[in-house]
């Protein structure tokens, strides 16, 4: 469980970090857009000065044309946070101006829509509600200020409807933002996928490990014990046996301090593929650590000696195939294998249990001279007896 929760942390840490990444490319993508915006929106935004006269819009584009400039320019070295916040505020300060010199005839009005989507995308959905209802609140106090007559126009309306800078700033600024904003958002969702795509993949990959032996592909321990349990569940019901047998390598340390890790890892291997070669595609082998291995013997039958006795027919299969010489670059290795085994619902009736008495029952065997296999002791009955038969 612990692996679990370290890789997850790990996990989430990383796509937190990526997502960062994305939404800093992202602002920096929108405020590079905003120069080609501010340079030609500029101008055809302050040409309509000719028949409305300079208010107070035209000063703020052109402050906020020169705010664009530098702040593109310098980008690279400003934080996510003042950048992001520099966009939303540069949006409002387009939008409010704009709506409180035109009226409903403001085009600007968009920027401020624009600035809800906006904030959510590089905030989060709560700060773009945040902003949405102060943009309502603001346009339902412009609305008043008009209903009441406490703001005015000062423009001809008819004469501005009919002007081509007036619907050049309509179409082309908030068009082009329109499209640049919804283009870099594309991009930047294409990217969210792609990364939990590979997040799901990394952690698909981890999962595995977590589950199977890297060095010889058996399960390891948390997928063996999951086996067992499942056995455990299977047998149940039908009032079958199963079996749990705890395996330990004899003489494999004096392989690695002879001949090196490298033979001892390919020496596991080999042991590894021996141990599956002599169980049924419906038990289980597994490396648990070092040169531990654990066999699962599943759907034994209820009678106490049957299962004893295709416990007995396996483990002796298993040492004789462990103690065949193995080879390693013309090189014979001679090892040996001591087994405990420990009887479902016999000797215990849970998984941890099982294993602390199979795990006995193996020092017992090496005790005996090892290349043996010992039992559990059997508790049905009120004796605490050891069965060892020589493997």
């Amino acid at each position: 469980m612990f692996f679990t929760k370290e890789n997850s942390r790990y996990e989430s840490d990383e796509l937190a970090e990526q997502l960062a990444t994305l939404r800093r490319e992202l602002v920096e993508k929108l405020w590079k857009n905003m120069v080609l915006i501010a340079m030609i929106g500029v101008p055809i935004s302050v040409s309509r000065a000719l028949y409305t006269g300079w208010l107070l819009p035209y000063t703020v584009h052109v402050s906020a044309g020169l705010l664009v400039l530098v702040v593109a320019y310098f980008r690279k070295r400003l934080s996510y946070q003042l950048l992001s916040t520099l966009f939303v505020v540069l949006l409002w300060a387009i939008g409010v101006p704009g709506v409180v010199s035109f009226g409903l005839a403001a085009s600007s009005i968009w920027w401020l829509v624009l600035s809800c989507f906006v904030a959510s995308m590089l905030y989060s959905v709560r700060v773009g509600v945040s902003i949405a209802l102060a943009t309502l609140a603001v346009l339902c106090g412009i609305g008043f200020g008009f209903i009441t007559g406490r703001l005015t126009t000062s423009i001809d309306m008819v004469v501005y409807q009919t002007q081509v800078s007036s619907w050049a700033t309509l179409l082309f600024v908030t068009g082009a933002f329109a499209y640049f904003a919804l283009s870099a958002f594309g991009t930047f969702n294409r990217s969210v996928v792609g990364l939990t795509a590979r997040i799901k993949t990394q952690r698909d990959e981890i999962e595995v490990l977590a589950m199977y032996d890297e060095l010889t592909g058996l399960p390891a321990l948390r997928l063996t014990e999951d086996r067992v349990l499942r056995a455990i569940q299977s047998a149940k019901p039908y009032s079958h046996k199963m079996a749990l047998m705890f395996i330990d390598l004899d003489g494999f340390k004096s392989v690695n301090d002879n001949l090196g890790h490298e033979a001892g890892d390919f020496v596991l291997r080999e042991v590894a593929a021996r141990l599956t070669r002599e169980i049924r595609a419906e038990d289980t082998a597994g490396r648990i650590g070092g040169d531990e291995f654990m066999v699962v013997l599943t759907n034994l039958s209820g009678l106490e000696k049957i299962a004893e006795k295709r416990a007995t027919e396996v483990a002796s299969r298993i040492i004789a195939s462990i103690s065949i010489p193995i080879i390693y670059h013309e090189v014979p290795i001679r090892i040996g294998a001591s087994i405990g085994i420990s009887i479902f619902p016999d000797h215990a009736q849970t998984p941890k249990e099982l294993r602390n008495l199979a795990d006995h029952a193996m020092y017992t065997a090496k005790k005996s001279g090892k290349y043996n296999y010992a039992f559990a002791p059997m508790t049905g009955d009120g004796r605490q007896k050891l069965e060892q038969r020589k493997g």
